[in-house]
């Protein structure tokens, strides 16, 4: 599956000359819905690779969830999917394994990268006549951006497009939650994580 999404493009003339934009976004929105905060006691490196791990591990993560449909009655047998690409310049890629583990290699090497860019797609399909059928999937910017020398870290989310289904502090939650099972798993001290506003 090939998995490359582009935001709106800026102008021609207005294109930066940097070469390697893996990770960054080059064009993520001013405006944000939703907004978190971490803490943490490891090297900024170690946090954005376990960043990248959480948010490969939801890429095709699914749940049964309820789903209210228009047209019809009461709330329906529902599933709930993550899709989640990387940053790379203008697209997002796919965060399969080989993206990850070169987003990772990358941003081991690269202290100077203070922001990581994502794309995460909510679909939703519900069970009807024993077919699947899709309800409008919400589709997010999520950027997590890092001060120099500081340990936090701000979390932005966009909400690009769809009926926001999956409100922004569970999604913002989601994430924390996932990252604070990884940071256990490897040991990387404590993680402490917020969300400050989701509107």
């Amino acid at each position: 599956m090939t998995w490359r999404r582009a935001g709106k493009r800026r102008p021609r003339a207005e294109a930066s000359p940097r070469i390697n934009w893996l990770g960054e976004f080059a064009n993520f929105p001013t405006t944000v819905h939703g907004i978190g905060r971490i803490a943490f006691t490891c090297r900024v490196s170690v946090i954005k690779q376990a960043i990248v791990e959480t948010m490969q591990e939801l890429d095709g993560r699914e749940q049964f969830v309820p789903l209210s449909v228009s047209g019809l009655q009461g709330e329906l047998d529902g599933k709930m999917g993550f899709e989640v690409g990387a940053a790379n310049g203008m697209v997002f890629e796919r965060l399969n394994d080989a993206m990850a583990l070169n987003l990772i290699e990358y941003v081991s090497k690269n202290d100077s990268l203070r922001v990581l860019d994502f794309m995460l797609i909510a679909t939703y399909h519900y069970h009807r006549e024993k077919r699947q059928l899709p309800v409008r999937f919400d589709h997010h910017h999520i950027r997590f951006s890092f001060l120099p020398k500081e340990k936090v870290g701000e979390v932005l989310i966009h909400h690009i497009r769809g009926t926001r289904r999956l409100p922004l502090d569970e999604l913002l939650q989601t994430i924390f939650d996932g990252l604070q099972d990884i940071a256990e798993r490897d040991h990387l001290g404590a993680v402490r994580s917020q969300v400050i506003k989701a509107f």
